[in-house]
Parts: structure tokens; sequence; C-alpha cells
């Protein structure tokens, strides 16, 4: 069975990973060239976060399973790759950028102990510019840069929101590299969930 999805079209099995520990492994075997190319095909294959209700947990499970599978490689190397992923896809020109600007903002939040509520005066450039419309207001003057993601009693990331649509605005303004660079300076990094070393 397949599942037509926004920016994919995946296997339903293809959330459920069975080799995973072994493909993680391979990855921290190949050259640094190979390592940014293999960062660009999980995002390329991620369906976007957005156009799915609340109750279809197993996708946006799998969504968060391949975001999370990213928490392996260093710093320096999601960077790199990240940026060459938004100049080819991210861009204007690309049929898909909406859709792949949003992918980029979801992974950054999991890669990063983003908090779920910060000042808006905080953030060293303008909000509209940096999150791009997908932040939700908690409260006039502070801001939910985590969203939307939550984290349950044990620690662990879960979805407490989502949109079924693209919202005015919502894409245009936002600067994946700069939300990374934002995040970087700010929180660190979140310990990978799978047991391996980034370093």
């Amino acid at each position: 069975m397949v599942l037509v999805l926004i920016g994919a079209s995946i296997p339903l099995t293809g959330f459920a990973q069975t080799n995973r520990e072994e493909m993680l492994k391979e990855w921290q075997t190949l050259s640094q060239d190979g390592r940014e190319e293999a960062i660009i095909r999980e995002l390329d294959r991620c369906p976007c976060w957005i156009g799915f209700n609340e109750d279809e947990t197993e996708i946006r499970s799998g969504i968060l399973r391949i975001c999370e599978n990213l928490e392996v490689f260093d710093t320096p190397t999601l960077k790199a790759a990240i940026s060459r992923f938004w100049q080819t896809e991210c861009d204007y020109k690309s049929n898909d950028y909406q859709i792949n600007r949003a992918k980029i903002y979801l992974l950054n939040r999991v890669l990063f102990e983003v908090p779920q509520r910060v000042p808006t005066e905080s953030l060293p450039f303008d909000e509209g510019i940096a999150l791009g419309g997908y932040y939700r207001v908690v409260t006039p003057g502070w801001v939910d840069i985590g969203w939307p993601f939550g984290v349950d009693r044990y620690g662990a990331l879960v979805f407490i929101g989502w949109a079924n649509a693209f919202s005015a605005g919502s894409h245009s303004g936002y600067s994946g590299l700069k939300d990374f660079d934002y995040l970087q300076k700010n929180f660190k990094r979140r310990a990978p969930h799978v047991g391996l070393s980034r370093d």
C-alpha cells in the first residue's frame, strides 16, 4: 500500500525501518560528502508535517523518527547538508519550496532542545523572518518556538500541534539557516535517541 503524502509518495512500511541500527552505523562509515548526501536523501523522502490531522499518529510518528535518525550527525555536517538542501530545494524556483522549508523548520526543532516559551523581545531578529509564521504566540510578548513539538513526562519529543494547510506568510519569510544558527547559539543539541555517538 502506498500513501500519497505532501511532498512524498512512500509505503506505509517505509516508516518501520527494521534495519535502522544498521543504517545509522553505515552512515558513520561514509565520507563527509556522503554524510551530507545521506541527510539530503532523508529530507527528500520525509513527508511534510503540514497537512496531517491530530489523529494521523502513525504518519506523524514516522516523520519524527526520520528527523530523530539525523541526530546522529555532527552539527557542522548537518548545517552543510541543510545549506545544500536549502539552496536547491527551498529556493522560490523550486515547485516544492513551501514543503521543503517546513521540513527544515521541523528538523531544527528535533536537533536542538528548543524551549516552548521565550519572550518575543529575546529573539535577535524579527520572529517573522526567523520563524516565518510557523511559531505560535503563547501570550502577548511570548512565543512558542518549539511548536509543533512538546515533551512528554519521559523527556521524549511528541507532536502537540498540527496544521492542515500552509497559512499566509508561513513560509515566505522563513530562513532555515538563520533559524539553525540561532538555535545552535542559544540551545544545546538534543541527545541522539539511537544509542550511537555523533562524535
